[in-house]
């Protein structure tokens, strides 16, 4: 009788919520991190929960006390400056994905000699102070001796999605974003792509946060695998290991 009771309880007991990690992803990442989470999620029998903003705004919210337990970023130097005030655990940092910076045109656009074509209209970048993207695209230009003659005629935007808006919409003549960002966007076209010479290397970082969640290692361990890095090629992305 007493074990026909304690079945008949487990029976009616509300199934076991699954474990849940929050990443905090860059804008630029918006059209893989969701089969990465899938994936993710299939694997280990964990909820994965994305934020999606700038890398710059998801590291000021991580210092403002938002939680989370993995933080993704589309460049190196905001990593470190998330290392520097003990936001991420340093130890458990990856480098799972790499980039390439390109401008793109409407694809009706007649053929320029880009990028010095840049000079006759106006384009957009990323803001160029805190945003990834825009800082890639600064160094870029001044690599090319361009920045000083192009800096009045350029839009800047507070990420690289915005940034790839204004020339689909037209509002502009010419956008520099990332491969990614172009082979999702199909009203404009890739006009140059930089030489990865002319800019710091473009890397996408991983790690967890101090109080992360017993499973977020789990997560860094599943961007290493052989599906997900098949997931990112596909999206445009680089691949490690990396070559200049």
């Amino acid at each position: 009788m007493k074990v026909w009771i304690l079945a008949a309880i487990l029976a009616l007991a509300p199934q076991a919520a699954l474990a849940k990690i929050v990443v905090f992803a860059p804008s630029s990442m918006t059209d893989v991190i969701g089969a990465l989470a899938a994936f993710h999620e299939e694997r280990v029998r964990e909820k994965v929960v994305v934020s999606l903003a700038s890398t710059s705004q998801l590291a000021r919210q991580l210092d403002a006390g938002a939680p989370a337990d993995i933080f993704l970023t589309a460049d190196e130097s905001w990593m470190d400056w998330a290392q520097d005030r003990a936001l991420v655990e340093p130890s458990s940092t990856i480098t799972f994905a790499g980039n390439r910076l390109v401008v793109v045109t409407a694809k009706e656009a007649a053929r320029k000699d880009w990028p010095r074509a840049l000079e006759q209209g106006r384009f957009a970048m990323a803001e160029p102070e805190a945003v990834p993207a825009g800082r890639y695209t600064k160094a870029a230009l001044t690599s090319l001796s361009l920045w000083r003659a192009l800096r009045p005629n350029v839009v800047f935007a507070e990420n690289v999605r915005i940034t790839l808006r204004l020339a689909a919409r037209g509002d502009v003549d010419a956008a520099i974003v990332y491969r990614t960002d172009a082979n999702i966007e199909p009203a404009v076209a890739v006009a140059y792509t930089f030489d990865p010479k002319t800019h710091p290397p473009i890397r996408y970082f991983a790690a967890e946060t101090p109080d992360a969640a017993a499973g977020a290692a789990a997560f860094l361990e599943t961007l290493g695998t052989d599906h997900a890095q098949a997931i990112l090629k596909k999206a445009g992305f680089s691949l490690p290991p990396f070559e200049r």
